[in-house]
C-alpha cells in the first residue's frame, strides 16, 4: 500500500498517454470509441492511497473495466449524465448521485455522447478504505465492505462526502493545494471516513451506533500529542492509536467532554499555530501562505475563511499590525473561562473550561 502523501498531479490531451495513465492510476480496461477518435482530456491526482481523475473524450466512448480487484470505486458526473453496469441494474451517475463499485465489481461506463461530458473518478486502495473502517470499529478484521451501488450526493452526509470530494478535485488545478503531508494525511481519512460514514452497507449501522466513551485522562492524552504534534501528518486513527483508545470511543469522548471533534480540535490548534507565527513576525519576514501551508492548511481561501471566523480578522491583517484583535488564542485554549455547550465550528477554540478539567 503506497504512504506517500505529497501529491501526483498528472494532465493531458494526449490519446494514447491518456489511455496508459488511465490504466496505471486506476485499472487495466478497453476504450471502445464510436467513430474517429477525437481527443482526451485527463486531469489525475494521487494522493496516498486516494487516486481522483477527470476525464472527457471527444466522442462517444465506453470504457469497459472486467474487474477493479484492487479498489472501491466512486463515479460522479460533473457534466451531462453516465450510465453504467456492473453485473447488477444498470446504474446512472449525475451531478446528484454517484454510483459505487467495490473490488469484486466489473464495470462499463457509457457517456461522452456529445464529446462535451466529464466524469469524476475517485478510487480508494481496497486495503487502506478497509484498513479505515476497522479503525472506526476497533475491529482487526472486517473483510470486504459490501457497500451500495448508488450514493445520494444531494443531502445529508453524501452532500457533506461531496463537498470534501469536490475540494479535493482543485488540487487538480491549483498548484498551492496539497503541498504539505499534515494536511494531506487528514483530507485522505477524512474522505475514506466520510464515504463509510454516507454509503449503505453492511457495516453502517454498527458505525452509526453510539460508542464507548473514553475517560476524561484518555481525552487529555490526545490533547497533549495533538499540541506536541501539530505539524505531523496526523489522522484521527493515529491520534486515537497514541492516546490509547478506538477512534469510536475517541470521537466519542471528545463530544462528551470537549463539545467537539479531534479532527476540529487540530484545526483550531493549528489555526492558534498561524496566529502565533503571523503576531511574531512581520510583513517581511513571514508569509501567510507560507505559515499556513507549514501548519497543514491545504487551501489558502478555505484556510483565510476559517481564519477570519476564529479571529475577526484576515491573516494578513494580524501580519500587519500585530493580532490586536482581541480573538482566542493557543493560550486560551488552555486557561479562558466558560463552557456554553455548543458545538464549535470547524476551527473554532473548543469549551475551555472544560479542558482544565480532564484529569
Amino acid at each position: 500500500m503506497s504512504v506517500r502523501l505529497s501529491p501526483v498531479r498528472v494532465r493531458t490531451k494526449d490519446w494514447e498517454e491518456g489511455l496508459t495513465l488511465c490504466r496505471e492510476y486506476f485499472y487495466p480496461g478497453t476504450v471502445t470509441v464510436a467513430g474517429a477518435i477525437t481527443g482526451i482530456d485527463l486531469g489525475l491526482l494521487r494522493v496516498s492511497t486516494v487516486t481522483a481523475g477527470i476525464v472527457r473524450f471527444g466522442s462517444r466512448t465506453d470504457v469497459e473495466i472486467p474487474v477493479l480487484e484492487t479498489g472501491y470505486h466512486v463515479n460522479v458526473a460533473l457534466r451531462g449524465t453516465f450510465e453504467s453496469s456492473s453485473g447488477g441494474p444498470r446504474l446512472r451517475a449525475t451531478q446528484d448521485q454517484g454510483t459505487v463499485y467495490r473490488p469484486d465489481d466489473g464495470i462499463r461506463v457509457r457517456g461522452w455522447q456529445t464529446g462535451t461530458e466529464q466524469l469524476l473518478g475517485m478510487k480508494f486502495e481496497r486495503d487502506a478504505l478497509e484498513l479505515e473502517l476497522r479503525h472506526l470499529l476497533g475491529r482487526d478484521f472486517v473483510g470486504s465492505i459490501r457497500l451500495e451501488p448508488t450514493l445520494d450526493l444531494s443531502r445529508g452526509r453524501g452532500a457533506q462526502w461531496w463537498h470534501l470530494a469536490r475540494a479535493v478535485t482543485h488540487g487538480l488545478h491549483d498548484a498551492d493545494m496539497l503541498l504539505h503531508a499534515q494536511g494531506n494525511a487528514l483530507m485522505v481519512s477524512s474522505l475514506m471516513t466520510g464515504l463509510l460514514l454516507a454509503s449503505e452497507h453492511q457495516f453502517r449501522g454498527e458505525l452509526d451506533a453510539p460508542g464507548e466513551n473514553c475517560p476524561p485522562a484518555v481525552v487529555r492524552r490526545a490533547v497533549d500529542y495533538i499540541h506536541m504534534h501539530a505539524h505531523d501528518a496526523l489522522t484521527v486513527h493515529t491520534i486515537a492509536a497514541m492516546a490509547g483508545a478506538s477512534v469510536r470511543a475517541l470521537q466519542t469522548g471528545f463530544r462528551t467532554h470537549l463539545g467537539t471533534t479531534p479532527r476540529r480540535y487540530l484545526t483550531s490548534v493549528r489555526l492558534d499555530r498561524v496566529r502565533r507565527d503571523l503576531v511574531a513576525g512581520t510583513p517581511h519576514s513571514t508569509s501567510v501562505a507560507t505559515s499556513a501551508s507549514f501548519w497543514g492548511f491545504t487551501h489558502l481561501g478555505r484556510f483565510a475563511s476559517l481564519y477570519r471566523a476564529r479571529y475577526g480578522e484576515l491573516p494578513s491583517t494580524t501580519l500587519r499590525d500585530g493580532g490586536v484583535t482581541a480573538y482566542g488564542s493557543e493560550h486560551e485554549v488552555h486557561h479562558a473561562e466558560g463552557h456554553d455547550h455548543r458545538e464549535p465550528a470547524e476551527g473554532e477554540a473548543p469549551p475551555q473550561a472544560a479542558i482544565r478539567h480532564l484529569r
